[in-house]
């Protein structure tokens, strides 16, 4: 299946799908604007709408998103608000179909024209990656602080001197769990999900 991208106004990428052929009177860029007209006036009428939310201002948010699609100046309209038109692609380039972790870093990669259409591809921006897989350890670490700490507060009212270093040993591990080096190191994202330090999977302390 064919679908058509775009950079939305907040840096996120939206795709969908096309379900019909070029017609053979249809020009590519006539094709192309049918193609991405959904999600562009979807842009340009929550601009026009902004943070009202009564029934008077959408509808005129939505005779101002109508009129620029009449009128030819939908797509230049988006894109002076920051929206990137990306192109036409096949629905293979979607990283993991769809289903990626990271998809809020999915970028515009490789943008050109091939026999006059605009296409391009779906990369993923690694900086914003690494931190995406920073917010996921720290999850997964958030419950194991509350354990840790307990562990903790029974070993000093025990006066157990070694279960209390083991805790304080567990903790600053935990702490140290966004700081690995292999994160910074990674160079794609199978790189960073296979990167899960020992001390969020081990077996709490009792």
């Amino acid at each position: 299946m064919k679908i058509s991208i775009i950079k939305r106004r907040d840096g996120t990428l939206a795709y969908c799908p096309i379900v019909r052929d070029q017609n053979p009177d249809e020009t590519d860029a006539q094709f192309f604007h049918a193609c991405t007209r959904r999600v562009l006036m979807e842009e340009l009428f929550n601009d026009k709408l902004g943070t009202a939310a009564d029934e008077v201002s959408r509808a005129a948010a939505l005779a101002l998103a109508n009129a620029a699609d009449k009128d030819g100046t939908l797509r230049a309209q988006c894109e002076a608000l920051g929206v990137e038109i990306g192109g036409i692609a096949d629905d293979a380039i979607l990283p993991e179909g769809d289903k990626d972790e990271f998809r809020p870093a999915w970028m515009l990669a490789n943008k050109r024209t091939v026999n006059g259409l605009e296409t391009c591809e779906i990369g993923r921006d690694m900086p914003k990656c690494r931190e995406i897989h920073r917010a996921k350890l720290r999850e997964l670490r958030r419950p194991l602080f509350v354990e840790n700490d307990l562990a903790i507060r029974d070993a000093q009212i025990d006066g157990d001197a070694v279960k209390l270093a083991a805790a304080v040993a567990r903790r600053n591990a935990l702490r140290d769990v966004t700081a690995d080096p292999a994160i910074e190191a990674a160079q794609t994202p199978e790189e960073l999900k296979a990167i899960m330090p020992k001390v969020l999977t081990e077996r709490g302390l009792s």
